[in-house]
């Protein structure tokens, strides 16, 4: 079994997107799945029905005890998935991070042969800096003592708000992954979409919450919409594929 969690400190960048992804991905590869969303603000990944995503309750007046975080491991243990994913919201980042620090929950997840996937989500334009910053701190923190055999980091690269580029250099000259690129299993490009057919197409079934499945399977879209749909499934299905996921 896997648990793949999904974080990054800043909001909005694309982590359901990648949560999503997986669920999609690995249901295509005959694998079975459960999916936890933890954002205790905005559950997006729970609108998606057909992944039958569970809300983890985080709040308790206002306030995210980090203590809940308990039954996600309860529920992992009790698991017979082949793969878990945990889409984790901006706000939740900080407490999910000393909790799995804090209670060793790799070692934890390694007596019962899980394997723990961590993905961070690196977007351009504004959001970039503050992406490489929750990059390099999810890092520093699960490897300051030696990254556990059973631990593995996956870096996603999303262009879809701009490009993901610091004084000419792209995200593999920066120092951000010269320094750590030991620790990162894999890194996901995300490819650039044409804005007013693949974005536009890809943006509509984001916004409905729809898999590529439903998205192709609704026969109100236009017969090149759902084609769109199809090749962009591919494509993305292709990455994930090569980033060795699966």
């Amino acid at each position: 079994m896997r648990v793949h969690m999904i974080m990054q400190g800043k909001g909005g960048v694309g982590k359901t997107l990648a949560s999503t992804l997986l669920a999609q991905y690995f249901t295509e590869k005959n694998k079975k799945i459960v999916c936890f969303d933890t954002d205790p603000v905005n559950t997006s990944f729970a609108g998606y029905r057909s992944l039958n995503v569970k809300v983890l309750e985080l709040m308790e007046n206002e306030e995210i005890k980090s203590r809940n975080f308990d039954n996600l491991i309860e529920d992992i243990a009790n698991s017979d998935a082949d793969e878990i994913i945990v889409d984790n919201g901006a706000s939740s980042f900080v407490p999910l991070s000393l909790y799995l620090i804090d209670n060793d929950i790799p070692s934890v997840l390694a007596d019962m042969n899980i394997e723990l996937c961590l993905h961070s989500i690196i977007a351009g334009s504004q959001a970039l800096l503050d992406c490489i910053n929750g990059f390099n701190a999810l890092i520093k923190n699960f490897t300051k003592n030696g990254k556990p055999d059973n631990l593995s980091f996956y870096v996603w690269l999303n262009t879809f708000q701009g490009a993901i580029e610091i004084e000419n250099k792209n995200f593999f000259e920066m120092k951000c992954y010269k320094n750590n690129q030991d620790s990162i299993k894999a890194v996901l490009e995300l490819p650039e979409l044409k804005k007013d057919t693949f974005g536009a197409d890809f943006t509509e079934i984001l916004k409905n919450k729809q898999t590529f499945k439903e998205g192709y399977g609704d026969m109100t879209k236009s017969i090149m919409v759902r084609q769109r749909l199809k090749n962009l499934e591919k494509k993305m299905f292709t990455i994930l594929e090569d980033s060795g996921l699966c």
